[in-house]
């Protein structure tokens, strides 16, 4: 699938993460990674894709709740 997935592991991922001082997991950068193409509108199928998930339900996760998505329902709401 991924040719760099066993080069570019977590473990790797991590230790160069600590070399360069971040305070940061490889675990967290996804997350990062699939809550900001979320926030941004990505379809939750291509988000599906580039995480490398095989249900869109395991990646529904990134679309949940947000404080810019709850201002923009609000502004909506005044608006309507």
């Amino acid at each position: 699938k991924n040719s760099l997935r066993g080069r570019y592991s977590p473990v790797f991922i991590s230790d160069h993460f600590t070399e360069l001082g971040i305070a940061a997991t490889p675990h967290q950068l996804r997350h990062w990674f699939g809550c900001s193409l979320a926030e941004a509108g990505t379809d939750l199928r291509t988000i599906r894709d580039l995480l490398g998930h095989t249900s869109v339900a395991t990646t529904e996760v990134y679309s949940g709740w947000s404080l810019a998505g709850a201002a923009a329902a609000v502004d909506a709401l005044r608006s309507a």
